[in-house]
Parts: C-alpha cells; structure tokens; sequence
C-alpha cells in the first residue's frame, strides 16, 4: 500500500515537474516542488493517513483470511461431494478415551505387527468413520457388530494401548496413510473385495 502511494505521488510529482518545465528555467524546477511540497509533508496529516491505510491494509488481510478459514471449513462439510479430504489444520478433536480406544484395538488386532502393518489398521478405522458405509464415531466403528474380533472375544484384556501405539493414532489422524483400506482379515483376503495389499499376517482391502 505504502508503494501505491508512493507512486501516486512520484506522478504528481513528474506531473508538476512538466509544468514548471515548460513554464520556468530549470534552475528553478527544485525551487517550485520543495515550495509545493514542503508544508504537506512536514504536517501530520500524511502521516495519519498511512496509518489509516496501514490499518486498512491489515483489515482486509484479516478479512481474506477468515474467508480461506471458512472456505477450508466448507471443504470439510462436503468433502464427500467434492471428492477430497477433510483440511488437516480442521481435524476434529478427538477425546482422549476414543484416542486409547483406537490405540487398544490396534494392540489387540496387530501386536508384533509391524509398524506400517498397525498404521493400516488404526486407517481401517478412519476410513470407516469417513465412508458413509459405516458408522461415522469411533465407538460405533470399533464395537460394530461382528466387525473386530479382538474386541469381543476378549483379547483386548491381554494387551494395552502403548504410548508408541497412541502416537500412530495420532498421526493417522493428522495425515492418513491409505485411505482407500476398509477391510483386513489374516491368511489371506476376503472374497469380493478388492485387494490391496498384504502386510505381516494381515491382508487389507477394500
């Protein structure tokens, strides 16, 4: 902004430059623009109105990035319609019980697993809560009828939801790493369904 004013100046400036320039010598150029000039910019005046357009500038900065922030939220609402996923800074927060939930279901469903093998299945679960196929909490997702073994044959008061295992949960919230994965199932895949990848004793697919 401060530039933009600036050159409006320096035209009027050029501007009263041509006129002295055909009315008087030379010499006598300098003399006319510091008399022109001389008493506006020595008052406050010019610099009150930087300030306003400083100030101005800023609001509309502000302005600009409220309208992104909303646009990101709007993404989100209908990411299903636009066919992208939900905007990282917006990720919902999820509780700390729902957060050692997950960790506990990937313990009981993929201990000695490895680590890419525990990502996979902790995005089983985001990706059932995001599909419209499934429930859309991390609760129902997980206790969903007949759906995670672990959860109902009692394996889960064998392990415990580890501090490593709870920080993959976290960053699978914060930046999946296969969103397509639906399914997984060990010796080999379900029938149906589209297969795609195996990893350690766990076959995923969607």
């Amino acid at each position: 902004m401060k530039k933009l004013i600036a050159g409006m100046l320096g035209l009027a400036l050029a501007g009263l430059f041509a006129v002295q320039v055909n009315a008087k010598p030379i010499a006598g150029v300098y003399t006319a623009l510091h008399e022109e000039f001389r008493d506006v910019m020595n008052t406050r005046k010019v610099a009150g109105v930087f300030a306003d357009l400083e100030r101005m500038y800023e609001r509309v900065q502000n302005e600009e990035k409220e309208v992104v922030e909303v646009l990101d939220v709007e993404a989100i609402a209908h990411k299903d319609r636009w066919n992208i996923q939900p905007v990282l800074e917006y990720m919902p927060v999820y509780p700390e019980d729902e957060l050692n939930l997950i960790a506990l279901l990937t313990e009981a469903e993929a201990e000695g697993e490895p680590e890419y093998g525990k990502r996979l299945v902790i995005d089983v679960v985001i990706n059932r809560m995001l599909s419209g196929s499934f429930p859309n909490t991390v609760r129902e997702v997980i206790f969903h009828k007949g759906q995670f073994e672990s959860m109902w044959n009692g394996r889960t008061n064998h392990v415990s939801a580890t501090p490593e295992t709870r920080q993959l949960v976290l960053e699978e919230l914060r930046d999946t790493t296969n969103r397509q994965v639906l399914y997984f199932r060990t010796k080999h895949y379900f029938s149906g369904q589209t297969q795609l990848c195996n990893v350690g004793h766990h076959y995923f697919s969607r």
